[in-house]
């Protein structure tokens, strides 16, 4: 997960986010569950989603790949990268300073698999 701070004239900040699965798991949706992803319509319309949310500061916007705008919305990642831009309106010229918080939920899942032999017993 990356982030950049971009000034864009005098009264507004953009921040582009990055997000960045480095597991070897599948993430989904955080509005499914394991037993609702066994169904393979459910999983692949719900696979590499995750919710992005603006936490604080409360009035920074941002831009979905669904056109949408707000401060929640769906992120879907390719190649396990996603992309978010936001922005902050500034209101006085003065130098700002804040700290932005925001939270990243998706459902999980890892498997193992080993091989094994099975002997007919005697």
């Amino acid at each position: 997960t990356s982030l950049k701070e971009v000034a864009v004239g005098s009264r507004d900040i953009r921040f582009d986010i990055t997000l960045e699965n480095k597991g070897t798991g599948k993430y989904y949706n955080p509005e499914t569950t394991c037993e609702t992803i066994e169904d393979p319509l459910t999983r692949l319309s719900n696979t590499d989603k995750v919710m992005f949310e603006i936490i604080s500061p409360i009035d920074v916007t941002c831009i979905f790949r669904t056109g949408e705008e707000g401060n929640k919305g769906i992120v879907e990642l390719q190649s396990n990268k996603g992309d978010i831009t936001c922005s902050k309106r500034i209101e006085d010229t003065s130098p700002y300073e804040d700290r932005l918080v925001f939270a990243v939920s998706y459902l999980y899942t890892e498997t193992t698999a080993k091989p094994i032999t099975i002997n007919e017993a005697s």
